[in-house]
């Protein structure tokens, strides 16, 4: 068996030297035909009138891409130039070339196998699962086979990531990001920069139980210390644990101050904590270092100073956020929320229908009809009925018309309009919260064995969600 091994290593590594040998032909073939043709530029460049300016132009912009070794456009297709970040390769061939070391930069060309991979598979497929280790260690050209297909499959994870990450600086809905990322996860499953950003356009997306699986599918990968503490920072925040969550964050800026995802990340955690100050140094620090999604940064950001009363700072926050992503609904809210507190009630109504107009998330479009319902000061009926017409299982426009009614002083309609809504979303994920508000209105007509009930029915309920978030944190 071993010497069958053997056979099927020198036979794979005689070919792999014919196919380089090959390629080295056709590439000086390559390297004489551009030689030939950038000869043939500089001459017809020199017999042109000097009092031809598009001529000089179109001289000196050949001799930089010569320079640059940049194929010329008016060349064939097969020295096409490179295409930009994020579009897809085009059909066809690829060009031969196998560089000595793996290129770097988002990009950057792909390096060339010696031999396809389907070699490694044959090789596998013959040698049993323990003899692996053995055959790297006899057989080197048996290891730089394997150390080639990984540095490939490396290669090709890091530009999914990169191209996700490019989808992300202006978009908020990273369903392109989140597909990229799950290549990059299929191809290279060690790569924990792609487990990292793959959770967060679930986040973002509102999936926080599949992030949070994917954030401890990453930690079974080995990840780094910093790695380590920013995974699990990330898993308890989402389990509404930013204390904690904190204080890992600050360990993993102690080991890597210069990364600015953790100064985001630990800028989130003091916002939800109310730590306002220093939230905003934290996306300070951010911002700083060229975080890729600026317009988050600064929307955050802008809550943080309006939390804190510098209005004007957040304005200037707001707008530049809202010039990147023009229809970031959170930034939207939040300046929407500022004009109402300036009373600019048109400028937040337009914000508001600016955000039901683009939103594709039925919850954040329900929320921006209830809140445009107020806009003026009383209750608009028709919105009302629009935003639990978009999505029924929202509580906000429930609440919204509920205190509108007690407003009115109609307290009973109220709780009655109240234990409608809940009757129908008996499993909703927020009961305890309801239970907590519909308390709160029997308290108003001193029902107080109906409030009690309703307060102990919330109680139990959070006892039970924090024992499950328990138990998935342990698994």
């Amino acid at each position: 068996f071993f010497f069958g091994c053997c056979l099927l290593l020198a036979c794979a590594s005689r070919s792999m030297e014919k196919q380089q040998m090959q390629m080295q032909k056709a590439q000086a073939h390559k390297d004489r035909q551009r030689a030939k043709q950038r000869n043939k530029r500089k001459r017809d460049a020199e017999s042109q009138s000097s009092s031809d300016a598009c001529a000089i132009s179109q001289s000196k912009r050949t001799q930089a891409m010569d320079a640059l070794d940049l194929p010329h456009p008016l060349s064939s297709s097969q020295d096409a130039p490179p295409k930009p970040v994020g579009v897809p390769a085009p059909a066809g061939p690829a060009r031969p070339r196998a560089p000595a070391t793996l290129p770097r930069g988002p990009t950057a060309r792909a390096p060339a196998l010696a031999r396809p991979v389907e070699v490694s598979c044959l090789i596998f497929s013959f040698a049993p699962v323990d003899s692996f280790g053995s055959i790297a260690l006899v057989c080197k050209a048996w290891a730089r086979l394997v150390v080639q297909v990984l540095r490939l499959n490396k290669w090709k994870a890091e530009q999914y990531v990169q191209q996700g990450l490019v989808c992300m600086k202006t978009s908020n809905c990273p369903w392109d990001s989140l597909r990229l990322f799950s290549r990059a996860i299929t191809v290279y499953p060690r790569l924990i920069e792609a487990y990292f950003w793959g959770a967060k356009a679930l986040f973002i997306l509102n999936y926080g139980a599949a992030a949070v699986q994917v954030l401890q599918g990453a930690l079974r990968q080995q990840p780094s210390a910093v790695e380590a503490l920013k995974l699990r920072a990330c898993v308890l925040y989402a389990n509404d644990n930013n204390q904690c969550a904190s204080r890992l964050l600050e360990d993993a800026l102690a080991l890597a101050p210069h990364d600015a995802s953790i100064h985001f990340e630990l800028g989130f955690c003091y916002q939800g904590l109310q730590q306002f100050e220093r939230a905003i140094e934290c996306y300070s620090n951010a911002l700083r270092l060229n975080y890729h999604r600026t317009f988050v940064v600064l929307s955050n950001r802008a809550n943080c100073l309006f939390g804190n009363n510098r209005v004007a700072e957040a304005l200037q926050d707001l707008k530049a956020s809202l010039q990147i992503s023009p229809h970031y609904h959170l930034a939207l809210r939040l300046r929407a929320d500022v004009n109402r507190y300036l009373g600019d009630e048109p400028a937040a109504y337009q914000d508001y229908t600016t955000i039901i107009e683009h939103a594709t998330d039925a919850k954040v479009k329900s929320d921006a009809y209830s809140s445009r319902a107020f806009c003026y000061g009383f209750m608009d009926e028709d919105d009302i009925e629009r935003a639990r017409a978009v999505d029924p299982t929202n509580f906000e426009p429930v609440q919204c018309k509920a205190k509108a009614l007690v407003g009115d002083g109609r307290v009973a309609a109220a709780i009655d309009h109240v234990t409608q809504w809940m009757a129908s979303n008996e499993t909703h994920k927020d009961l305890a919260r309801h239970c907590v508000f519909r308390g709160e209105l029997y308290a108003i007509v001193f029902d107080w064995e109906a409030s009690t009930r309703d307060y102990e029915q919330a109680l139990a309920t959070l006892k039970r969600t924090l024992l499950q978030k328990s138990e998935a944190l342990l698994r």
